[in-house]
This record gives C-alpha cells, sequence and structure tokens, in this order.
C-alpha cells in the first residue's frame, strides 16, 4: 500500500470516527513524509470530501481494530440478519420457557396422580372394612333373625300356656271324691267329696258373682275373660268374695261333711258346654 493510500485510510477512519487515536498518529508521520518526498504536497488535496448520509440504511458495518496495524475485522450486519437473529433468539426463549412450563406441569400432574392413587387405595381399604363389616351385621342379623323366630315360637308357647290356664281343664275338687255319673244331666257334672276336701277353680280368673239358690245351695260364678265361664255348687263353706282374682288349682270352697255334693257347669258365651270335654285324663 503506498503512502498516499494510507493517509487517504487514516484520514478515512477520523471521518468514520474508528480508533481515532490510532489514526491521528498515523495521520501526522505520513503527512509528513508526504510532504517532505513531494514537496511539501498540500494534504488538504488528498482529504476527501464527506458523502452525503443515504436515506436508508440496510447494512451495519462493524470494524474491529486493534492498536497494532494488523488483524482489523470487518463485521456486516444486515437488518435481515438482524431479524433473524433476533427471532432465533425469541424461538429460544419460547421453547426453553415451554419445556420449563411442560416440565413443571408434567410434575404436577405426577405429584397430583400420586397423591389421588393414595387416596384411591385408602378408598379401596375402606370399602374391604365395610364389606366385613356388611358380613358380620349380614350373620348377626341372620342370627337375631333365628333368635327372634325361636323367641316367637318362645313366646307363642308362652302364650299357649298362658291361654291354658284360661281354660277349664281339671277336675273342680282336691282330696277324696268320685263323680256320681258319666251322664251329663243339664249340662253339668256331679261329684260327692269326703269332709276336708277342697272345691277349687279350673281356671284363672276372676270370681264376678256369689249367690245361693232356693235351696240353700251356694252358687259361685268365675269369669275366666276369654268367653269362658265356670259354675260351681256347692253346700260347703265359700273361702273367696266377689272380685277376687283366683289361679287354676285355688281353693274357692270347702267340703265340710262327708259325702258333699259338688255341681260344676262349664259356659261357652254364657251358652253351657259339656263339661266333659274340659277335663283332664
Amino acid at each position: 500500500m503506498t503512502k498516499e493510500a494510507s493517509l487517504l485510510n487514516c484520514i478515512y477512519c477520523i471521518n468514520s470516527d474508528f480508533n481515532v487515536k490510532y489514526s491521528l498518529y498515523n495521520y501526522v508521520n505520513l503527512r509528513e513524509e508526504i510532504m517532505d518526498e513531494n514537496e511539501k504536497t498540500k494534504v488538504e488535496d488528498y482529504i476527501p470530501e464527506k458523502e452525503k448520509p443515504k436515506l436508508k440504511m440496510s447494512r451495519y458495518t462493524i470494524m474491529l481494530i486493534p492498536d497494532s496495524a494488523d488483524g482489523s475485522k470487518t463485521i456486516e450486519l444486515t437488518i435481515d440478519k438482524i431479524a433473524r437473529y433476533v427471532v432465533l433468539v425469541l424461538a429460544a426463549v419460547i421453547i426453553i420457557t415451554s419445556l420449563i412450563v411442560s416440565f413443571a406441569v408434567k410434575n404436577y400432574r405426577l405429584r397430583n396422580d400420586s397423591s389421588l392413587q393414595t387416596r384411591i387405595e385408602g378408598l379401596l381399604e375402606e370399602n374391604e372394612t365395610l364389606k366385613q363389616k356388611n358380613e358380620e351385621l349380614t350373620e348377626l342379623l341372620a342370627n337375631s333373625d333365628s333368635q327372634i323366630s325361636n323367641l316367637k315360637g318362645d313366646v307363642s308357647d308362652l302364650e299357649l300356656e298362658v291361654a291354658a290356664e284360661y281354660i277349664p281343664s281339671i277336675i273342680p275338687y282336691k282330696g277324696s271324691g268320685v263323680m256320681l255319673t258319666n251322664i251329663v244331666a243339664d249340662g253339668s257334672l256331679s261329684f260327692t267329696c269326703l269332709e276336708g276336701a277342697d272345691v277349687v277353680s279350673t281356671a284363672r280368673g276372676k270370681v264376678v258373682s256369689l249367690s245361693e239358690n232356693e235351696d240353700g245351695e251356694k252358687e259361685i260364678i268365675i269369669d275366666h275373660e276369654n268367653g269362658y265361664k265356670t259354675k260351681y255348687i256347692v253346700t260347703g263353706e265359700v273361702k273367696v268374695s266377689e272380685g277376687d282374682e283366683v289361679d287354676k288349682g285355688d281353693r274357692i270352697a270347702e267340703v265340710i261333711v262327708d259325702d258333699e255334693i259338688i255341681v260344676y257347669f262349664v259356659l261357652l258365651n254364657d251358652k253351657e258346654a259339656d263339661p266333659k270335654e274340659f277335663l283332664g285324663d
């Protein structure tokens, strides 16, 4: 490169504001050398006029000039390149952001799925526990039904026993005595007893009537509260009063002489029934 060209380059660099210190130093040295060699030619003749700036600049140039004269680098940037770089940077930012968000969402879902799985397992365990309790309750209910059935049977038996207490079913005396005839006369049975025998109620009930007939015999009527009534005609001593509650086999009169006659009636719904049907074996 000639000294003149180097001088022009220094002037251009000064005008372009690149490395002013370095350019001014070279400019001064070259100027003195040129003035000596070319009879002090005016340096101003070599200074080019500044170019008018263009209205539109689509290209930018960056020149990197080191302290030494060698190794300068120039980088050219255009609007398209800048736009591409910006787009690449934005795309990279978007991709990285998307990856971060995706990772966060995936991690959140994994944690939720884990908690949901734990809850499902807990519900399954509760379901198994409820099944076991249901089986126990079913078994208990079956046992209860069996017990209830047994109780019903017991209650039925008890009811029958209680009901039997209100149905005339025994002979009307305790002690020495005998039935006079197997023939029912006037719907009654007659018995003869020795002194000291007891006339007894043939079923549980309530004494509703005490009276004396024309022959001086005493009549005792007991209501058994189920449609049955029994009537006893005695000549001995009466041991109950009207309104007394009596059980089956309770004494209601006493035989005071031998061969006393006891006449016994059974009424069903106020109608005379055959007393033999209500006597025990």
